[in-house]
């Protein structure tokens, strides 16, 4: 079948991570109608020109009001088919260097959980695998140095 008889299917790119302060990790509450009051990382759309790492820093900022320093990458997780979707999800580790831990406006809750709290949360109150799978490899020690992500023009 050539490309023009498939139906082209959209690519979602995703970046955010783990943000981590004193052996913690910060999860965020959803609020959207369709995931409501389910568990996830800091995390977002990659916006158009924007760089990888800049992007994550940018969505774990927005989303638990630290100010951090990214220092791992963690991996690339990746769906071909979530809803009719190809979803991409860039995820770094980041230390907290600053700001207060606050929850905006279009999420339900932000909040520290150290390893063991995690391990209580159940996998179905959890965005989607990718989220335990993220943290798993986390306190497995399964990352990266950040100059696996290579930029080029």
């Amino acid at each position: 079948m050539t490309r023009s008889m498939k139906q082209e299917i959209e690519r979602r790119h995703v970046v955010g991570g783990l943000v981590v302060r004193a052996n913690k990790i910060v999860l965020v509450q959803e609020k959207k109608k369709e995931i409501r009051g389910l568990w996830n990382l800091p995390i977002g759309g990659l916006e158009d020109q924007e760089l990888i790492i800049k992007g994550c820093v940018r969505e774990m900022e927005e989303e638990s009001g630290y100010k951090v320093k990214p220092y791992k990458f963690l991996g690339l997780y990746y769906n071909p088919d979530r809803e009719g979707k190809m979803v991409f999800k860039y995820i770094i580790v980041a230390r907290v260097i600053g700001g207060k831990l606050t929850c905006p406006d279009d999420l339900m809750d932000v909040r520290e959980f150290t390893k063991q709290e995690y391990r209580k949360i159940p996998k179905n109150k959890f965005r989607d695998a990718s989220v335990p799978m993220a943290i798993d490899d986390f306190f497995a020690r399964r990352w990266y140095s950040l100059d696996v992500i290579r930029y080029y023009k």
